[in-house]
């Protein structure tokens, strides 16, 4: 038997790619807008818990020393 004769790129009908290591300016300003959105996200979340567990706190002070007065 034989070997079957190399084939070539024209004759196999394949296009090398090239091969890119790393990412595309578009996908890296994907990556930053998600990651500038979800700290934002976050921040919002720790105004807003913040924001809730100090008005709870001062409503306990407060209503606390008003209850002791009565």
């Amino acid at each position: 038997p034989q070997p079957d004769p190399p084939a070539t790129v024209r004759s196999s009908g394949v296009v090398p790619m090239a091969v890119t290591i790393g990412e595309s300016e578009a996908e890296k300003e994907r990556r930053v807008a998600i990651y500038v959105l979800g700290a934002g996200l976050v921040m919002v979340f720790v105004v807003a818990g913040s924001g809730v567990a100090v008005r709870d706190w001062r409503s306990k002070r407060v209503g606390g020393a008003r209850r002791a007065g009565r």
